[in-house]
């Protein structure tokens, strides 16, 4: 998962990047590889510093049981299908309405 958001991360930045330099000489291609690598490197640092962080604020033994139970009540797909059966029901209801 961590792998998706770098690349969306590296894309969104390049994106910016060509919109950007969009209309200057072919230099500044060279620039946007030099300062991509920069940003990589930045974005690997930080991110290892996160999830660092991340593992020891939240997988101590204190905290461990707690969160492992909540991201599993929390799970994303779970969440979306409740909000998609919602709206169908809410829907059905306006169509008993008319």
């Amino acid at each position: 998962q961590k792998d998706t958001h770098l690349y969306v991360y590296i894309y969104i930045y390049i994106y910016v990047y060509i919109r950007t330099y969009i209309n200057r000489p072919i230099y500044s291609y060279a620039c946007l590889y030099v300062s991509m690598i920069a940003f990589i490197i930045s974005y690997i640092i930080i991110s290892d510093l996160l999830s660092y962080l991340y593992f020891h604020i939240y997988y101590s033994p204190l905290h461990h049981h707690h969160v492992h139970h909540y991201h599993h009540h929390h799970h994303h797909h779970h969440h979306h299908h409740r909000h998609h059966h919602h709206y169908h029901h809410h829907r059905h209801h306006h169509y008993h309405r008319q």
